[in-house]
């Protein structure tokens, strides 16, 4: 193989130095030809001009990629279980429970010979003969004299209702509120809605101001209640007593009494409006334990002179009406007609 190198070679044999070399137009040509000559009859190989050397593997080009920088990752975040989200339901308004509201209603002295007879539970002794009539209190007062403290205890009846209305009941000792606006009294309350559901509570009166709910205080029917007022001047302690669960309520008030009168009673509440909300169905409820003290004397109901008060209706029909003094003087029942 011809090498290129053999052409400066043969230069040098002429003594022609390479800087001072002038290669004429026709040379040239000349070389270009014998150049194409030996290249179309592969006397020249092109490749060795170039890399130097037949055994070199070829150079393989090099393609750049430009690398794309990728987004940052965060290490895995653990998934958080969270709560179930607990299902909306609508908020249901609170029952309205209905509990006295005011004093005595309509009271009048009943007929000379009840058109009621009384009940004959074992629990009473005596026969009513004679007493007054309201259309809203049911059970015993005692008018005569001034009136300091007042107690009874009962245990909470289990009402039905009406299947229609909201009906209630209550029953609660209490001074004043006969012949005088004055009322202050404590005792149970329950009320029926129209699906048969009973709420019960304990409660505190001071009139005019209306009914206030002892709260957190759980009250079912079959309940013992002990009640009791007691006055000190105007201050007043008003004392609630669950014996069934032996939970206890006490409270002092400022009030102003007329000490006019004392009272045991089964009611007929009303709302604030005034109007009475229908007497459930309570059946019979026996207050027992009932004493009070007039001009600074204890006694029980016998020794105080009560008298007995028949609930009726507008139309005059009995509702509810109270048995005679137990044995010993200190109770009675009140029955549902």
């Amino acid at each position: 193989m011809i090498k290129i190198n053999n052409f400066f070679i043969a230069l040098k044999r002429f003594k022609l130095p390479l800087s001072k070399l002038a290669i004429p137009g026709g040379v040239l040509l000349f070389g270009i030809l014998i150049f194409g000559i030996l290249l179309s009859t592969n006397k020249l190989n092109i490749s060795h001009i170039i890399v130097g050397s037949s055994n070199q593997a070829p150079e393989v080009p090099v393609v750049i990629t430009p690398t794309i920088p990728k987004a940052p990752t965060d290490k895995p975040i653990a998934a958080v279980a969270s709560a179930p989200i607990p299902s909306l339901t609508a908020k249901t308004q609170p029952m309205v429970v209905a509990v006295p509201s005011g004093s005595v209603n309509s009271l009048s002295p009943a007929p000379s010979s009840p058109s009621v007879t009384t009940s004959s539970s074992p629990a009473s002794s005596t026969t009513v003969t004679t007493g007054y009539t309201s259309t809203n209190w049911s059970g015993y007062m005692a008018t005569s004299g001034v009136f300091s403290t007042v107690s009874g205890s009962w245990y909470v009846p289990q009402p039905t209702g009406n299947g229609s209305t909201t009906s209630a009941d209550a029953t609660w000792v209490g001074i004043g509120g006969v012949s005088s606006s004055d009322l202050i009294q404590v005792g149970s309350a329950n009320t029926v809605d129209a699906s048969g559901k009973v709420t019960s509570v304990i409660f505190f009166e001071l009139l005019p101001a209306a009914a206030q709910m002892v709260t957190g205080f759980t009250v079912t029917p079959g309940d013992l209640i002990h009640a009791s007022l007691t006055s000190s001047g105007n201050s007043w302690t008003i004392t609630a007593t669950d014996a069934t669960t032996g939970q206890t309520f006490t409270t002092v008030v400022s009030y102003a009494s007329s000490l006019s009168s004392a009272e045991w009673i089964q009611e007929d509440p009303s709302y604030s409006s005034g109007q009475l909300v229908p007497l459930d169905y309570f059946g019979t409820v026996s207050i027992s334990g009932g004493s009070v003290t007039r001009n600074g004397a204890v006694m029980n109901l016998a020794s105080a002179g009560v008298l007995p008060i028949t609930l009726i209706n507008g139309s005059g029909q009995v509702l509810a009406s109270p048995s005679g003094l137990t044995a010993n003087g200190a109770g009675f029942s009140v029955t549902r007609h």
